[in-house]
């Protein structure tokens, strides 16, 4: 039963935390500088008995790109429209009074195709007094709306 739980979790942790982290690339512009390189000072070792200069090849000046702007159209700003529906997402009744988490999680898994009851999600939660790190107070019995270390819930992160 555990291996279940846990090859059955996995995808849905891996989603989760898709889901939880965005990222966003970051544009990098070419550094262009008009100036050549500056030369790297010739270090001799003081052993050398008669030092000798080392010719520095000369190379000819090279043609330098400038990068002028093009002028370029804006990008339209996106519509998005004020609400939409999902269709192909099924959710049900939460079971426990703290467990919407577990059952936003367990309608989340079964659109991805990863089905899960929501009382074995929910015990397989961690318990802490803090809701950062497991469930905060017992979930069948404690009510709802107290201040940690007292029946709680539980924050996205243990269940991500």
């Amino acid at each position: 039963m555990n291996k279940k739980l846990t090859s059955a979790m996995i995808p849905l942790v891996l989603v989760l935390l898709f889901l939880v982290s965005a990222c966003q690339a970051e544009s990098v512009e070419p550094l262009v500088t008009s100036e050549p390189p500056a030369q790297t000072p010739i270090i001799t070792s003081s052993t050398t008995t008669t030092p000798t200069d080392t010719p520095l090849p000369t190379l000819p000046p090279a043609a330098t790109e400038s990068l002028i702007p093009s002028s370029t159209a804006p990008k339209p700003t996106p519509i998005y429209p004020e609400s939409h529906y999902i269709s192909s997402i099924i959710g049900h009744e939460q079971t426990y009074e703290l467990g919407c988490e577990a059952s936003a999680a367990v309608d989340w898994a079964g659109f991805f195709g990863v089905h899960i009851f929501e009382s074995t999600f929910q015990y397989a939660l961690p318990l802490s007094d803090n809701p950062d790190y497991g469930f905060v107070g017992e979930v069948t019995t404690d009510a709802w709306g107290q201040i940690p270390p007292y029946a709680y819930g539980v924050h996205a992160g243990p269940i991500a």
